[in-house]
Order: C-alpha cells, then sequence, then structure tokens
C-alpha cells in the first residue's frame, strides 16, 4: 500500500505541477479536500478553491515546473520534498510580475483515502520566494528585546 500511495501521490503531483492540467489532478482529490499551509490566509478547502489558489501560482509563474527530491510513505501518508523553479511573468496578489526567476522548495505531507488525496499539510519557503522577487525581510531582533525585557 505505501508504495501504492507514493506512485499515487507523485502521479498527482506531476499532473498538477509539471503538466499543469488541473481538471485532471483534481479528479485525484477527495470532494472533501482540505490543505493546510502557513502562506494561505486560511485552509484551503474543497476541489474548487485548490483550483482557484492553483491557477494564482500558475498566473504568476506560467512556467513553473515542480520537481521531487524523496517522498517517504507510512500507512495512509506519503511525505513529499519538492522544489519548484519558474520565471514571475504574472501579478501575485500585491506583487507585480518581476520577470525574474524564482526557485524554493518544500514539503507536503499527504493523506490518501479510498484511493484520492484526502488531506495535505504544506510547508514551504515562502520567505525565500519573496527574497527572490525583490522583496527585503525583516527579521525581529529578538535577542536585543529579551535583554531590554
Amino acid at each position: 500500500m505505501n508504495d501504492n500511495n507514493k506512485d499515487f501521490v507523485r502521479r498527482f503531483y506531476e499532473t498538477a505541477y509539471v503538466q499543469h492540467d488541473l481538471d485532471q489532478a483534481a479528479e485525484m482529490l477527495a470532494p472533501s479536500y482540505v490543505l493546510s499551509d502557513p502562506s494561505e490566509p486560511t485552509l484551503v478547502q474543497g476541489i474548487e478553491q485548490w483550483k482557484e489558489v492553483q491557477r494564482m501560482y500558475l498566473s504568476a509563474f506560467p512556467d513553473h515546473r515542480l520537481t521531487i527530491s524523496h517522498q517517504i510513505a507510512e500507512d495512509d501518508f506519503v511525505l513529499t520534498h519538492w522544489s519548484i523553479s519558474g520565471t514571475h511573468f504574472g501579478d501575485l496578489p500585491g506583487v507585480p510580475a518581476t520577470q525574474k526567476p524564482i526557485e524554493v522548495s518544500g514539503m507536503t505531507l499527504s493523506r490518501v483515502a479510498n484511493g484520492k488525496v484526502a488531506e495535505e499539510w504544506q510547508n514551504w519557503d515562502t520567505e525565500g520566494l519573496l527574497e527572490q522577487l525583490g522583496f527585503e525581510m525583516v527579521v525581529p531582533d529578538i535577542e536585543n528585546k529579551l535583554k531590554a525585557a
């Protein structure tokens, strides 16, 4: 079962993030699909919300390609370590197109149930993406704040 789940999740990623076939990839999602991603303001719930988020990134990075570095499976879970590269040709909310190349990596834990991706937890280098697009990240001066306390 673990290898079947790994193969299934790999096919899902290739369909969605390499071929950019969102309709075909959506058929691999459970109707009650949920994505938890700290870079999103709320949970992504359901297939239509998933498609909406994917369309936003495809519009901003139409040439993006995902590469899977590693996958580990246990029971109904598949952990995928991935990287995405592309060029910022379209607007992101609040970020006009910069024409800059980007490369980011992240990990997604997928739960497979009844032959569908039912739930995912994702964490990726959103700060790195913003830095590559020209935004300076301000890191709080925690050490001085602790000394002053």
